[in-house]
């Protein structure tokens, strides 16, 4: 909310549709790697990887604010909408007691939250539940990564509608 207002939602469906395209792709890169040299180096390739990119990234890359890059909010492209939406909170205006006592508070909270529950469930439970029905390791990686795939257009198309969704 700090770097987007008028398009937070696309921005939102952006970001999960990408985090979905790498959670596609990871469990055939990962079952890839276990069969080639063994769970133990690849948990040490996974755990340095991720690191490596992760820690330059964040050193390097993030920023607080627009203001802390010299940029501004939505890039000083997008005009305020003459809507009538309610702009009430995005800027911090809003607090916690006033915010858990409006319907949109418990929605944004509590959605998210339940797909993560159910998607991490499956995904940890998954490979198990496929090898007790005899498939193997690389097909059940395949059904984690369709998965996800089906996934990805379904968070662009729910950024896309939070935006056009009135308050």
């Amino acid at each position: 909310a700090k770097w987007f207002r008028e398009r937070l939602g696309s921005v939102e469906g952006i970001r999960h549709a990408l985090n979905g395209a790498f959670i596609s792709v990871a469990p055939l890169m990962i079952v890839a790697l276990i069969s080639a040299v063994g769970w133990r180096p690849a948990l040490v390739v996974v755990g340095v990887g991720t690191a490596g990119v992760i820690v330059p990234l964040v050193f390097f890359a993030f920023r607080e604010t627009p203001a802390s890059s010299g940029q501004v909010i939505d890039g000083g492209l997008v005009k305020r909408s003459k809507s009538k939406r309610s702009r009430r909170g995005i800027d911090g205006s809003l607090k916690l007691r006033e915010a858990i006592k409006l319907r949109a508070f418990w929605v944004v909270s509590l959605t998210p939250c339940i797909c993560v529950m159910a998607s991490t469930a499956m995904i940890l439970n998954l490979q198990p539940m496929m090898s007790e029905v005899g498939v193997d390791e690389e097909r059940a990686a395949l059904m984690l990564t369709v998965f996800a795939g089906v996934n990805v257009p379904l968070q662009f198309l729910m950024g896309w509608r939070v935006d056009r969704t009135p308050s």
